[in-house]
């Protein structure tokens, strides 16, 4: 299970984004604004994982608080009905924006909490062909927001 419950909102322009940077949250906007209409609902700042510390004195809240704070982050879930896509969304996108999405996708099906299919996805303004040629073979999905309207490769 994600370490907060993974709290859904509707796929819209509210300028708040958690721990998404400056960039990632421009991007994401400009692909809202083109695309968001595909997605029924979205959440943040899903976190896995995390490390549970080894402080036998430790209270429930400090326990907590270390497994939250050593979390991986899935920058964005999307629900399209019949499956989840896991999104990361990195201007420029390089091979270890593969690797967050994959990674994401891997830790989701360890600590399930949906029964939909999970589909690593990818959002960038720009990808090499290598790298795209790796998501291809990894069956990571690569949306690319350009200045215009946003498609899938």
């Amino acid at each position: 299970m994600p370490v907060d419950p993974v709290i859904w909102e509707p796929p819209a322009l509210t300028g708040r984004y958690p721990n998404m940077a400056r960039n990632d949250a421009q991007l994401w906007e400009r692909y809202l604004k083109a695309s968001g209409q595909l997605w029924h609902r979205v959440s943040y700042d899903v976190r896995l994982g995390g490390r549970i510390t080894d402080d036998p004195d430790a209270t429930e809240q400090e326990k907590y608080t270390w497994k939250f704070n050593t979390a991986e982050r899935i920058d964005v879930v999307a629900d399209r009905g019949s499956e989840h896509w896991i999104i990361e969304v990195r201007p420029n996108a390089k091979l270890g924006a593969l690797g967050s999405a994959i990674g994401y996708v891997l830790l989701a099906q360890r600590e399930p909490w949906t029964h939909l299919p999970l589909v690593p996805a990818v959002l960038t303004d720009n990808i090499a062909p290598d790298v795209r040629w790796v998501a291809d073979q990894l069956g990571v999905q690569v949306i690319i927001v350009p200045e215009g309207p946003a498609r899938v490769l």
